[in-house]
């Protein structure tokens, strides 16, 4: 009878061995699967905001070869800065050389957004 415990008890220490096993596995399977998961949500956030970017500046150039100037490369702010930035300089330049006349003058005009 003795053997057959000690039989049955190295089966219980098996099992236990086999049991511990699988959940050490089931563990790693999650964190491999949770750490694969986010590796591939990071891939497409990241791919899918540098697809937007790709796009916005492919309709700017489209805009631009139509002969617009868009407002996909830079914020409407910027660009109309940038515009007044411009229209002073042109205008320093047209009375420095004596070109101050009204039809001398560039007018730039931003249409609503």
């Amino acid at each position: 009878m003795r053997n057959v415990f000690d039989i049955l008890g190295e089966y219980r220490q098996e099992i236990r061995s086999l049991q511990h096993h699988f959940v050490l596995a089931g563990q790693s399977f999650r964190q491999m699967s949770s750490m694969l998961t986010a590796r591939t949500i990071d891939f497409v956030s990241n791919n899918t905001r540098y697809r937007a970017e790709v796009d916005a500046l492919y309709n700017a150039v489209q805009h631009l070869m139509a002969g617009n100037i868009p407002h996909f490369l830079i914020s409407h702010d910027n660009l109309t800065f940038a515009l007044n930035q411009t229209q002073n300089h042109l205008d320093k330049k047209t009375t420095a050389c004596g070109f101050g006349s009204p039809r001398s003058r560039i007018l730039l005009q931003l249409g609503p957004i």
